[in-house]
């Protein structure tokens, strides 16, 4: 929603830019300097510049309508929105994000520090781990159903509360009656049922712990590509908008050199949609950036963001002394980590 947001805003100052340049441009037919040629190749950019400003129009109402369902909220209502910032992604400072980026060592150890957080606190593992640990106590069941009889207990007592009229009740329903039983029970031909089912259940085992090797790895490859995608969006962000900051610049000298008739309305035109190009993209770079966070997030089962002040700097010290330590490692003698 934030992306489709942005753009909208960009295609809108576009879209004003070129009303501009088409009241240069006769300006520029007025004055003799130009043709009627520019005025009509500057009203078409301006239909296709209208028609791009619908479209991101679009493209934000459909967004906002589906935040607003995951939300819960009407669908109509415009949401209130904060503006992303990125320089602040975890629970660590900018700073030294900055250098986990730019340090290759350290940001290997960052990855293995994600990895053993995202293994430790994974749902689905916690899931699978739980059924597994089922299924291992249905085998010893099954294999003691081998030697292990089926015993029950019964008990039974009994009392004749009372007995009145002529000739009712004996000598003995005064007496209090009861009876205890143990019994003990072996199948003697069962068909071969309990191995089957021994041997269901331990393939049930042995295919939980091949689904638990599996997602291990599946977390791991997404711990890693995410941040590996977080990685360079991060630096993608710097040199996006040094583009886009380079393409303005050019743009207001091509639109100088345009309207004192040194360069033809083509230039002016290339370098409006470079500079059209090179905002969308450093807007599409923060937030591809921050839905790598996200997404690092979720793989690791812990949104940071969201964790009460005293426990992201709970967070912090751990990862401070997880880096401390293979630091320690790494600098002890006879050791190559």
């Amino acid at each position: 929603a934030l992306r489709a947001q942005n753009q909208l805003i960009i295609q809108r100052e576009n879209l004003a830019l070129t009303k501009s340049n088409l009241d240069l441009a006769r300006d520029r037919v007025r004055a003799g300097s130009a043709s009627n040629a520019d005025v009509f190749r500057w009203e078409a950019s301006l239909a296709s510049a209208r028609s791009s400003v619908l479209a991101a129009l679009a493209v934000q109402q459909q967004a906002y309508d589906s935040l607003n369902r995951v939300l819960n909220r009407p669908v109509g209502t415009v949401p209130r929105l904060s503006m992303p910032a990125p320089d602040e992604p975890f629970a660590i400072s900018a700073d030294d994000f900055d250098t986990l980026i730019n340090n290759p060592r350290r940001f290997s150890w960052f990855v293995d520090f994600s990895v053993a957080q995202g293994l430790e606190q994974a749902p689905e593992l916690v899931e699978l781990r739980a059924q597994l640990d089922a299924v291992r106590r249905d085998v010893v069941a099954r294999r003691r159903a081998f030697w292990a009889p089926d015993i029950s207990v019964q008990a039974q007592y009994s009392d004749n509360i009372d007995a009145s009229g002529l000739g009712s009740g004996s000598a003995f329903d005064s007496v209090n009656d009861w009876s205890v039983s143990l019994n003990a029970t072996w199948p003697l031909f069962d068909a071969g049922a309990r191995r089957s089912q021994l041997s269901r259940a331990a393939l049930q085992e042995r295919q939980l712990s091949t689904q638990i090797s599996a997602t291990v790895q599946r977390i791991e490859q997404n711990i890693r590509a995410f941040l590996l995608s977080a990685q360079a969006s991060y630096a993608n962000i710097e040199l996006s908008e040094a583009g886009a900051e380079a393409s303005r610049k050019n743009l207001a000298l091509v639109s100088d050199a345009y309207r004192q008739g040194a360069l033809s309305i083509i230039d002016l035109l290339d370098a409006q949609n470079q500079s059209l190009q090179a905002d969308l993209s450093a807007n599409n770079a923060v937030h591809d950036f921050l839905l790598d966070i996200v997404n690092l997030q979720r793989a690791t089962a812990s949104f940071d963001f969201l964790l009460p002040a005293d426990v992201q700097v709970q967070r912090m010290q751990q990862f401070r002394q997880y880096i401390e330590g293979r630091e320690a490692r790494r600098l002890a003698p006879g050791d190559s980590q």
